[in-house]
């Protein structure tokens, strides 16, 4: 589908639903962050914060579904896409938590034999993905 809104307005729409993840309203950040994909099916962004609030929620598969997704993203001009890196460190933690240690550990492999870099850019992603793994472990207590 295409977009009336330009990238910034995008980016900020993004941004809010982030900021609702962050401070605890998931169901707002949902929202925000399916509203977002329909307008934009190809970016990763959303993906990746609906795949942070289903782990969270504890719907592993779903989130793998959306992580699975962003982890084939191609590289770009023979270098590892930071974006395809981080749907597999969600990748590679929902396998932790369905106790698929077989699969997460051949994601962890993958990763470290590319030298993946999860990019200064996406550092935000890797706080996501933490904050929801803090909360895993915090329920799973």
């Amino acid at each position: 589908m295409s977009s009336n809104y330009n990238q910034e307005t995008l980016e900020g729409i993004y941004t809010l639903g982030r900021m609702f993840y962050y401070h605890g309203f998931s169901s707002e950040a949902e929202k925000v962050a399916l509203g977002l994909l329909s307008l934009q099916e190809h970016s990763p962004n959303p993906k990746l914060l609906l795949g942070a609030i289903n782990f969270e929620k504890g719907n592993y598969s779903l989130a793998a579904n959306y992580f699975r997704t962003v982890s084939q993203l191609p590289d770009i001009n023979n270098k590892s896409n930071s974006y395809s890196s981080l749907g597999k460190l969600g990748l590679l933690a929902c396998f932790v938590a369905l106790k698929d240690i077989s699969r997460a550990e051949s994601i962890a492999f993958e990763i470290e034999k590319k030298k993946e870099s999860i990019g200064a850019l996406q550092k935000d992603f890797l706080e996501l993905y933490q904050d929801a793994i803090k909360r895993y472990l915090k329920s799973n207590k």
